[in-house]
């Protein structure tokens, strides 16, 4: 019996471990680095580490890598997802005001700084004059909220990641409302928030509407 058994203890012995599939897959979901994958690869890493320690499975490495930058990603995404909210909340309740301000203050980089899209790429002769224009009939943005109705005087169409919100405005030299297409996000991006200004339309009394870009944010 010792004669036979001896060979096949040494036979199972030199055999090579299975891999932990637990520990593939967490360092497979760790590598895509986007949610919910990130968050779950920790979890994937930590079954793979049980694996690898009570039924002497192989990837260890992955499974504490999975952990790793599971945890790193998780983090990460979390940090921008607070950035953004943070970023978002002022712009969305009162608009485009540090964007108009820098303009009409003369700061016209800091101004476009703001802008995306149609606005952004108005060439310098049109934003001079739009700037001009804002600086002679209305002046410094004061204060700003979002309207209550918010109805738009337009029938523009509004693509997704866009929201068109009109604000009352008061002014320098009286009160207005601006109607303001914000770009939250451009789908196909890496990072796919934008949260600037698409388009700006003041919508005065006494006078034509300001509208930058001046042929409207479809063209």
């Amino acid at each position: 019996m010792t004669a036979v058994g001896t060979p096949l203890a040494a036979e199972a012995a030199d055999a090579p471990r299975p891999w932990s599939l637990w520990s593939i897959a967490s360092m497979v979901c760790a590598t895509l680095l986007v949610p919910p994958m990130c968050l779950l690869a920790p979890l994937l890493g930590l079954a793979g580490l049980s694996e690898v320690r009570f039924k002497r499975y192989r990837g260890g490495r992955l499974a504490v890598g999975g952990i790793v930058l599971g945890f790193v990603a998780t983090v990460g995404w979390a940090f921008m997802l607070v950035t953004v909210a943070t970023g978002t909340r002022p712009l969305l309740l009162h608009g485009p005001v540090e964007t108009l301000n820098a303009g009409v203050s003369g700061d016209v980089s800091g101004f476009r700084a703001g802008l995306w899209g149609p606005a952004a790429e108005a060439g310098d002769a049109e934003v001079a004059d739009f700037l001009e224009q804002m600086r002679v009939r209305h002046g410094r943005v004061l204060s700003s909220r979002q309207a209550e109705d918010q109805g738009s005087s337009s029938d523009e169409p509004v693509e997704d990641g866009i929201a068109r919100i009109r604000y009352e405005v008061q002014f320098e030299r009286g009160a207005a409302h601006i109607e303001a297409d914000f770009v939250q996000h451009a789908p196909g991006r890496p990072l796919p928030w934008i949260l600037r200004w698409r388009s700006i339309r003041v919508i005065g009394t006494g006078g034509e509407d300001l509208r930058l870009p001046a042929a409207g944010p479809s063209n």
